[in-house]
């Protein structure tokens, strides 16, 4: 499976954190590492796809 980058999304951890905006790199079926927005240029990730989630919120799942 190849790895998935979500980029510059807005990030919502958990009810009492405050929307924070990330790139987001999963591998997988797993969240990898979250990174401030633009950190992923600076690194290697190989072979990522990328997706623009600009204006886009994550929120955790409801259990």
């Amino acid at each position: 499976m190849s790895k998935k980058l979500l980029k510059n999304a807005y990030v919502l951890i958990s009810a009492d954190d405050d929307v924070e905006k990330f790139d987001i790199l999963i591998d997988g079926d797993e969240i990898e590492d979250l990174l401030a927005p633009g950190d992923s240029t600076e690194m290697d990730l190989g072979d990522v796809d990328e997706y623009d989630l600009t204006g886009k919120l994550i929120v955790p799942g409801f259990i």
